[in-house]
């Protein structure tokens, strides 16, 4: 898994046990995301928001104090949209800083050529 993460403050926060969560840390998707997801029934026609919610969830390394494996598609639920804008706004920035790692990886002469 990639050591890649982008880090955050969400502008509302999860309130969990009467604490409230705002800086957040989350991953860049994988395949297996979605394939687990799948598994365990959440995606489908018509269920497009779930699956979303479900693969936000796995993508969480961190959510205040909260660690991965408390972040689930239920806590979610109650999130306010702007914290969910957030999040997708980070996971934008994500995406951004993948892709120039990767370009800077695949320069000639650095890292691998990709030849077989």
């Amino acid at each position: 898994m990639s050591e890649l993460t982008e880090k955050g403050t969400l502008p509302v926060g999860i309130t969990v046990a009467g604490k409230v969560h705002k800086e957040y840390e989350i991953r860049p998707e994988v395949l297996g995301d979605t394939m687990e997801g799948e598994d365990q029934g959440h995606g489908g026609a018509g269920k497009e928001v779930t699956m979303s919610a479900f693969v936000l969830s796995r993508r969480i390394v961190k959510l205040g104090t909260l660690e991965s494996h408390e972040i689930t598609m239920n806590l979610l639920k109650d999130m306010d949209p702007a914290d969910y804008a957030e999040l997708m706004a980070g996971s934008g920035r994500l995406a951004k800083k993948r892709e120039s790692f990767r370009a800077k990886k695949s320069k000639p002469g650095e890292g691998d050529s990709g030849a077989a």
